[in-house]
């Protein structure tokens, strides 16, 4: 990871500190309001658009007495030349393309600091707003929500002009055990963004939180929607986290699968996690990565087959487009649904972890491409290769690998199908009729040998010289004969 050298660090928490101690007239507070909601916001890349949008959708009700909204925001140099990116004046500031720090008012931004370019990837900035927000702005709860893209355990938030410089599920932890050691458990904390609802996530900050709002799935571009969220809290602003985390959860439904909406982006899913319940599902992971092991153990091939029949079947999130290499992440209880159907010894760790994850998502939505999610995943990558693929952040690196029992189930997992070199075999394919026409009927077949089939698709398509058009595709399964 990139970094700041500590001295420009210190500048940037006397940078901060200068500015909110000049404002500090205008914000002071006779009593801690009920809420700090405080908005990590790297626009720095081509989420910028829409994050100004979320900034627009919040001053439409602003702060009150009794909520403050803090957002620190950084934008991007690229202007309008680029999808995604803008250079449209937001709240009466005309576009800045470094991180500025607001008070957000309804129908403006107060502008309290202007940092510079920052690194939002570097924990030493998120450190700093931390350090800086809460004690200028003291309540009774605080929120911390993430705008930007995110990959679960690979991290939250990609500074473009800094390289893509990300925080990771370690280093994310470690600024808020520091921050925490002196303000108690942060009520909220909110990633709007991709893939958050992640295991890995979620054990490495539940010590540091109470409720977590997340997303299993790729977000749509849009995110949250952020004005009945405010209106809400506002409204009530003595409820806790997990009323709140509620509401996000419900706003986002009526924005994307409402009855108004259409059904706009199915694919959606969003849970409330109960940061407290997280201990109890890495207990039951733990044990059940034990069984899987044993499992594999005893009966190599075969259980080989029968887990990569089970995580076949379990519900992938951020799955790759056009050949490209997914996340690899499975809705952890869905899997040991799905395990327990092939390997039926597996049984009582599978529903102790099944039973663990409902407990700790008291609230979640899900659209229909995803009615079988529990509103947790889990990383389960598919061979060796990619477990061992060289990253900023290796997943032998997350808090989770370093005490538990997941990453050796699975490298007994990819171990098994490392040494599996033999290829199915698959025969030229045959047809009734070489030449096709509208009325045709003809019969299309192949010949496939090998234990490891699970499934078989026929694609149509026509070939120019520049290439193939896809007409489309028909998915089959071999017969007994492997027809």
């Amino acid at each position: 990871m990139k970094k700041y050298p500590p001295i420009y660090s210190i500048f940037l928490a006397l940078l901060m500190f200068v500015a909110l101690t000049n404002s500090s007239k205008v914000f002071a507070q006779n009593a801690p309001a009920e809420w700090t909601l405080m908005f990590y916001m790297d626009s720095d890349n081509n989420l910028e658009d829409p994050q100004m949008t979320d900034l627009e959708e919040m001053m439409k009700v602003g702060s009150s007495s009794n909520v403050n909204i803090i957002v620190l925001a950084d934008r991007s140099t690229k202007g309008e030349k680029f999808r995604g990116y803008t250079d449209r004046p937001v709240g009466g500031i005309k576009n800045w393309t470094t991180a500025k720090l607001f008070y957000l008012e309804k129908g403006r931004l107060r502008e309290l600091a202007d940092l510079g370019e920052l690194n939002m990837g570097d924990s030493a900035n998120l450190k700093g707003f931390l350090e800086n927000i809460m004690p200028q702005f003291p309540a009774k709860r605080y929120g911390l929500i993430f705008g930007d893209h995110g990959d679960g355990w690979n991290g939250i938030v990609g500074d473009e002009s800094h390289g893509g410089d990300n925080l990771n599920a370690k280093e994310l932890p470690a600024v808020l055990k520091e921050i925490t050691a002196q303000t108690g458990k942060i009520e909220l904390i909110g990633f709007d963004a991709c893939l958050m609802a992640n295991f890995e996530t979620a054990q490495a900050i539940a010590p540091y939180g109470k409720a977590m709002v997340a997303s299993e799935e790729l977000e749509p571009g849009n995110g949250w929607s952020y004005t009945p969220i405010m209106q809400a809290l506002t409204a009530t602003p003595t409820m806790d986290g997990f009323a709140l985390g509620k509401t996000v959860v419900n706003t986002y439904r009526d924005y994307y699968l409402g009855a108004d909406q259409g059904g706009r982006d199915k694919t959606v899913t969003l849970s409330v996690i109960d940061l407290s319940k997280i201990p109890a599902v890495e207990a039951a992971a733990n044990n059940l990565a034990l069984s899987n092991v044993s499992f594999l153990q005893a009966s190599q091939r075969e259980a080989f087959l029968r887990t990569a029949r089970a995580r076949k079947a379990t519900e992938e999130f951020g799955a790759g487009e056009d050949g490209q290499e997914g996340s690899h992440f499975y809705d952890l209880a869905q899997y040991a649904e799905n395990l327990k159907r092939q390997q039926p010894s597996v049984t009582p760790a599978a529903d102790q972890l099944i039973s663990a994850v409902k407990a700790a998502v008291p609230y979640k939505i899900a659209g229909e491409a995803h009615s079988r999610s529990h509103g947790l995943s889990i990383y389960f990558p598919p061979n060796a290769n990619t477990l061992a693929a060289p990253k900023r952040f290796e997943y032998k690196d997350t808090l989770f690998s370093q005490s538990g029992k997941w990453l050796g189930f699975l490298n007994q997992y990819v171990g098994v199908e490392k040494v599996d070199t033999q290829a199915p075999v698959i025969t030229q394919v045959q047809t009734t009729d070489p030449s096709v026409n509208s009325t045709d009927v003809i019969t299309i077949s192949s010949q496939v040998k090998g234990d490891d089939i699970e499934e078989a698709t026929f694609v149509l398509a026509q070939s120019f010289k520049e290439g193939e058009i896809i007409i489309g595709a028909i998915p089959t399964a071999p017969d007994e004969n492997g027809v």
